[in-house]
């Protein structure tokens, strides 16, 4: 009489991944859940995956990233993820500058208070500095930094033109630090236009055609 031994070889089953991100609030709350493959009785260390906004946390207390893989498929590795933070900057242009701010990724972003400048008016926050792209702080906070540039819109102001006996030019009015597009020249009898000038002896040539500062006059 003899007794026969069975051999098994193991085989590969199933196991679930738990993926835990951190909330606003600092809980754990359960993400996703994913599935992963191995030899039965075999260790597994689970690899985190890549998530924007948030970073494996390998020290938090309920981490079981190694996992023994259970016959009946019954085994879980649970993985936690904490929330990252990111910094806003702010280029204001302005007398006084804004401290940058940091924030949890989809968190709330509280608008700074409006910068000051002279002689300009505060016309929003834009994230590039071509302005073409307002920032709308209704929106959560991304996963990334960023800078934050302030439009300024000048005050208006007047250009005269003194044509010192010349033919009448009329005044620009436009924004300080705008482009303004130079008049016709003025004509005089037996006299040929040389330019204008921002005093009557003709000390300083005007050639920036940006609109100045201080409601000035300029001399043909």
């Amino acid at each position: 009489d003899i007794t026969l031994y069975a051999s098994y070889e193991p085989i590969a089953v199933s196991y679930h991944v738990e993926h835990y991100t951190e909330t606003l609030s600092g809980d754990y709350e359960l993400e996703t859940t994913t599935i992963g493959s191995a030899l039965s009785d075999s260790t597994v260390v689970v690899s985190p995956r890549d998530m924007t906004g948030f970073e494996y946390n390998p020290d938090y207390t309920l981490d079981e990233s190694t996992i023994t893989v259970n016959p009946d498929e019954s085994s879980v590795a649970k993985l936690y993820y904490h929330r990252l933070s990111y910094t806003i900057e702010f280029e204001s242009n302005a007398s006084f500058s804004i401290e940058s701010m940091t924030v949890k990724y989809e968190d709330t972003i509280n608008e700074p208070s409006n910068p000051i400048r002279e002689y300009y008016t505060f016309s929003g926050w834009y994230t590039d500095s071509t302005f073409l792209a307002p920032f709308n702080f209704d929106d959560p906070m991304p996963g990334y930094s960023f800078i934050l540039y302030a439009k300024w819109v000048g005050q208006s102001m007047t250009l005269t033109f003194s044509s010192m006996g010349g033919t009448a030019v009329s005044p620009l009015t436009a924004p300080l630090g705008s482009p303004i597009s130079q008049p016709i020249p003025p004509t005089r009898d037996g006299y040929l236009f040389d330019g204008w000038y921002l005093d009557s002896l003709y000390n300083e040539a005007f050639t920036d055609w940006v609109m100045p500062l201080g409601n000035i006059t300029i001399y043909a």
